[in-house]
């Protein structure tokens, strides 16, 4: 029957098994290929193999084996198909339906058997080995339901945990180093964090099995085959330090357990170097190890912190140097634990061990730095986080600007633990200074940007590193604690940002500028600058701030805020900013002539300052990209008052008279409206030399389609009347009537500012002319109050001319026609107007006597009377008709 042919398999199986154990070695050696296992090996490659069956065979391969080792045969031998047994054993144990433990049982023994043979095992097949049984060693079946059978369940368990011992001892003991502990650890330790605490104990279980082991084989080793250190030893310290706090008692014990034997095995290791024998007296720093693994089995978390705490100063002081960095990396994966208590607990031992060996890792901070923040993407657990930071904080203590940098090599925008730990590291007072010290160095003298392109199209590329710098800067600014620094620093952080905004111009995209407008306002909302914070809600400027020409009219009235409300901090600013007038870039430049022109507005009762100021004002005038700044600087000299105004009014005029007719019309107008300033204060002597020069530099902006250059051109040329009494007077006196028709015709320019402009000038010119009426009617007539009829006040004003300046009357008629040809219809109609109202307003008895020319009159009206423009034809027409008298 099946069931008698069961029963004789099982028998023959077991018979080979005891023939070669009870056969003499040599007919053992002799027979066991072509007898023994011949006879066995067809039943091994069955497809279906019952526990039974599996359970035979297992003892007859452990009696085989034990019939192979040397100790029973007296003599080396190499049991060629060993591997492929043990092959064989991890079939039986893990394939197939409804695996017996006793087939587990027997398979771990019989493993253990053929580990025993030499050579030792393949670490490939060794790795299979030990992954495979772990399956069952880890994940236990399911107890019965049949209570009595509990306790035969719970055997079965126990002794395949220890039948599970006994094959990785075994495998240890051919091969005893601590480079095998670590491959069998490895293959156990991703069990550590498994949310079954079973797993996790079996893992600290095995890990202490283990090491005992390796104890008691070197006690035993009569060859000695010494190790100078535990290979890896801060790999597997590391892995176990979330244990340490685990949520279950025996796990906590287990792995401070496995701590000591560690930190024993290295330090019998170390110790033993040149002798003939192991030393095993324990290291000093255990002593107190044992009373912490007591104490902790019923601590609660927060002496369980503190029992931790006590551990990693041990710890701190037994890992090797070169250690350190892979015990801390090998921790970082513990903060992502799936216990909040052990997270915590690593975070413990993070913060102490680098707070004490900090200084030897500073080759690893790069590692260090990422595994950090790695970890803190993935924990959850707040404790943790704060935990995490605290030892980043720790580390930077010893390694400041190697942590910082790191940290900026974070790509924008940085993350949310970027940022935290950046903060952190600034909420440390002995360390901030030094944080902020290093941004704005990198702002300022790093290579900012990188120039790529032709000679024909210049691109420029802005670096990540100080686009990184200039975020931090910001970020490290959200921080209300932050205050007292920017206010202690103010000019340095000031200044910086200022010079960056110089410099985050004309990328590829506007990202750098917008950086710098974020960093820039949270350093004013740190400061609660509210004069800034003002500036910065006005979006007019915004918008002006973001534009790469026209950024650094902002950046003016930032200066000028400061130095209202803060005049101590313009000799710091000075000083800070000042070698950026030379600096690398371009924009560097441009912003340090901005501030230095909005300061010499501001410089009272610092003679030497302001003699600085305006030195490097010359001095840069000669720089197109800078003369815009040292133009509007030296008009500021006004605000100084009349005596600093004398005082350089040689070198300002003439650095300014030289810019007036420049085809840049912002830059002249700026140059205009800078000597409009100059002349309200300076003496006449300082002027009269030059006041004709000045008539004809600034005699054509008069007719400039710039709006704002013909209103400061006009502006400039009044304020001329101071000079017009002494010296100069004269020769004043025949550029006012030379200019005369130009400024009558204009007070009906189209744009209000020049026509203001034009009223204020003959208001001011009226008491050089020396005709009383005049002063009289240009007051009543051309007040700011008082709206104008123009018609009228062209022939009250002929009237007038015709009666004190007869002679001159031809001239302002022939200036007139001029305007004929004028781009602004009202100007040609005001020509046309005051010529028809000089002809019919002079007497009969002068109109041949007043030198007009009727032929050149009536000519140039024909040619009026062409004109598109209907008013101007009509006015033209209404002034012909005065000619008929001629």
């Amino acid at each position: 029957s099946s069931k008698t042919d069961g029963q004789s398999k099982n028998t023959i199986f077991l018979c080979l098994g005891y023939v070669a154990g009870y056969a003499s070695p040599k007919l053992v050696i002799a027979r066991l290929d072509s007898h023994i296992l011949h006879t066995l090996e067809p039943y091994t490659t069955a497809k279906k193999i019952g526990n039974r069956a599996k359970e035979n065979i297992i003892k007859a391969i452990d009696l085989i084996a034990k019939a192979l080792h040397p100790s029973h045969l007296q003599e080396e031998y190499t049991f060629r198909r060993r591997d492929e047994f043990i092959t064989l054993l991890i079939r039986f144990m893990t394939e197939g339906p409804d695996i017996s433990s006793d087939v587990r049982i027997l398979g771990l023994n019989t493993c253990s058997t053929l580990v025993h043979l030499k050579p030792a095992m393949n670490p490939e097949l060794e790795e299979k080995l030990v992954t495979n049984t772990m399956k069952f060693y880890f994940t236990s079946p399911p107890p019965p339901k049949d209570p009595k059978l509990i306790k035969s369940h719970e055997e079965d368990m126990n002794q395949i945990q220890e039948n599970f011992h006994e094959l990785i001892g075994s495998i240890l003991f051919m091969d005893t180093t601590t480079i095998c502990f670590g491959r069998i650890f490895d293959l156990l330790a991703p069990h550590l964090t498994s949310d079954n605490s079973k797993q996790r104990y079996s893992v600290i279980t095995a890990t202490i099995a283990l090491l005992k082991r390796f104890i008691e084989f070197k006690a035993s080793e009569e060859v000695h085959s010494f190790e100078e250190s535990f290979a890896a030893i801060g790999k597997c310290i590391g892995l176990l330090v979330p244990r340490i706090t685990d949520p279950e008692p025996e796990i906590r014990m287990g792995a401070i357990e496995c701590l000591e034997l560690v930190f024993f095995i290295d330090n019998m290791l170390r110790k033993s170097i040149g002798k003939d024998s192991y030393d095993f007296t324990p290291p000093e720093e255990l002593s107190e190890s044992p009373a912490l693994r007591g104490r902790i089995e019923d601590a609660d978390i927060h002496e369980q912190f503190l029992i931790v705490h006590q551990l990693s100063t041990i710890a701190a002081r037994l890992l090797p140097a070169d250690e350190i960095s892979s015990f801390l990396v090998h921790c970082f994966d513990g903060l992502t634990d799936p216990f909040p208590s052990s997270s915590s607990g690593t975070c413990v031992m993070l913060n102490t061990t680098i707070k004490m060996r900090g200084e030897e890792l500073a080759g690893e901070v790069e590692s260090l730095v990422g595994g950090m923040l790695k970890a803190m993407e993935a924990t959850k657990v707040e404790k943790t986080m704060n935990g995490t930071l605290h030892s980043l904080r720790t580390l930077a203590i010893h390694h400041l600007l190697p942590v910082v940098e790191e940290l900026l090599k974070s790509p924008i925008p940085h993350t949310q633990n970027v940022v935290k730990s950046l903060q952190v590291i600034a909420k440390d007072p002995n360390l901030v200074t030094q944080v902020t010290d290093h941004l704005t160095d990198i702002i300022n003298n790093s290579q900012i940007l990188e120039e790529k392109g032709t000679d024909k199209k210049i691109l420029y590329e802005h670096v990540p590193h100080a686009c990184s710098a200039t975020t931090a800067l910001g970020e490290i600014f959200e921080l209300e604690e932050m205050e007292e620094v920017g206010r202690e620093n103010f000019s340095q952080i000031f200044c910086s940002l200022l010079l960056r905004f110089g410099t985050s111009r004309f990328g590829k995209n506007t990202s750098a500028a917008d950086q710098c407008l974020a960093t820039f306002q949270s350093f004013v909302n740190c400061l609660k600058h509210e004069q800034l914070q003002e500036i910065l809600e006005d979006k007019e400027k915004v918008k002006q701030l973001n534009s790469n020409t026209e950024y650094h009219y902002v950046l003016t009235d930032f200066v000028r805020v400061v130095c209202e409300h803060q005049p101590d901090e313009m000799p710091t600013i000075y000083q800070f900013i000042l070698p950026y007038l030379q600096g690398n870039f371009t924009g560097q430049r441009i912003v340090t002539a901005t501030v230095f022109a909005e300061m010499i507005s501001h410089v009272k009762n610092d003679r030497e300052l302001l003699q600085s100021l305006i030195n490097n004002e010359l001095t840069i005038i000669v720089d197109d990209k800078l003369r815009l700044m040292a133009i509007r600087g030296l008009g500021n000299i006004a605000d100084a008052g009349a005596e600093e105004v004398n005082r350089f009014s040689s070198t300002v005029i003439d650095a300014l008279m030289c810019a007036i007719d420049n085809p840049d019309e912002v830059l002249a107008m700026e140059a205009m409206n800078g000597l409009s300033r100059v002349f309200e204060l300076v003496d006449e002597r300082c002027v009269a030399p030059v006041l004709v020069n000045i008539c004809h530099r600034v005699r054509p902006a008069f007719e400039k389609d710039h709006d704002e250059i013909r209103c400061a051109s006009f502006q400039l040329f009044s304020t001329l009347h101071r000079f017009g009494n002494e010296t100069g007077a004269q020769v004043f006196f025949e550029q006012i009537h030379s200019n005369l028709t130009t400024l009558f015709l204009h007070v009906n320019d189209p744009h209000e500012g020049v026509r203001q402009a034009c009223k204020q000038a003959l208001r001011n010119f009226a008491p050089l002319l020396k005709a009383d009426a005049l002063v009289e009617f240009f007051n009543e007539i051309l007040a700011d109050d008082r709206e104008l009829n123009y018609d009228a006040f062209l022939n009250q004003l002929s009237v007038h001319l015709i009666e004190y300046f007869p002679d001159r009357l031809n001239l302002y008629v022939m200036t007139s026609i001029e305007y004929f040809k004028s781009d602004w219809i009202p100007l040609r109609e005001g020509a046309a107007m005051f010529i028809g109202h000089a002809l019919g307003n002079v007497p009969e008895d002068k109109k041949f006597s007043v030198g007009l020319n009727p032929g050149i009159i009536s000519s140039a009206m024909i040619g009026l009377l062409k004109q598109k423009s209907a008013e101007v034809r009509s006015k033209g027409a209404i002034a012909m008709s005065r000619l008929h008298a001629y």
